[in-house]
């Protein structure tokens, strides 16, 4: 199950780059907007991977679950876990914004919420698989994986 984890991150973050890539694009002003229909697919697919995650996660912690439960890496990494499900939820309200308006056409107080997912997004991401590794290192180097 752990390589249907590790290959389910994987897609996710291909997909995450890309939709990174053409935020950035976005944000520069080399695209005035969005195509919402590539984007609303882009929005689905980081759903099913981050859904992906959860599920193959769950699977895998399931035995030791009392145990990871008093483990703070392990409540630290279900807290961003929590924040990308909820910041996942935001961006699927902030599509709209990316493509319809130019982002140089965008007051502060509209670019502030684009800027804020973003980087939360990031931030959860990056942190989620950091205390991963933290927690679980000594199992991944069990299966042969070593960072």
């Amino acid at each position: 199950m752990l390589w249907v984890h590790l290959g389910i991150l994987l897609y996710t973050a291909l997909v995450i780059l890309y939709t990174d890539h053409l935020g950035w694009q976005y944000f520069r002003g080399t695209k005035q907007t969005l195509d919402s229909r590539l984007v609303g697919r882009l929005h689905v697919a980081v759903w099913a991977g981050l859904i992906g995650m959860i599920l193959s996660g769950a699977y895998m912690a399931w035995p030791a679950f009392s145990i990871l439960l008093v483990q703070p890496l392990f409540i630290a990494k279900m807290g961003f876990v929590a924040l990308l499900v909820v910041n996942a939820w935001f961006i699927g309200s902030l599509i709209s914004v990316a493509t319809t308006t130019p982002y140089a056409s965008l007051t502060t107080k509209q670019k502030t919420p684009l800027m804020v997912s973003g980087a939360l997004s990031t931030i959860s991401w990056i942190s989620a698989a950091v205390t991963a590794v933290l927690l679980f290192g000594n199992v991944l180097a069990w299966v042969g994986i070593s960072f």
